[in-house]
């Protein structure tokens, strides 16, 4: 079990689909002072006929070792 916190955010919007970048930090418990892991959702979305929008896909990876989250990438 873990709980995950968004800390940043970026979304790219055209028309009726989005991508968002989501920054996480996972903790064992929600008053966990140290995340266990820290890493990028990626999100794509589509606004349906009556507005709403819907995820289409999601994948995600975790920071480690040479591969930290960076938005000037």
């Amino acid at each position: 079990d873990f709980f995950e916190i968004e800390v940043a955010r970026r979304i790219h919007a055209f028309g009726n689909i989005a991508h968002v970048w989501s920054i996480y930090e996972a903790r064992r418990a929600p008053d966990d002072k140290t995340a266990e892991r820290r890493g990028i959702n990626s999100i794509q979305l589509y606004r349906d006929e009556e507005g709403r929008w819907r995820i289409m896909s999601m994948i995600w990876d975790n920071e480690r070792d040479g591969l930290d989250v960076d938005w000037n990438v």
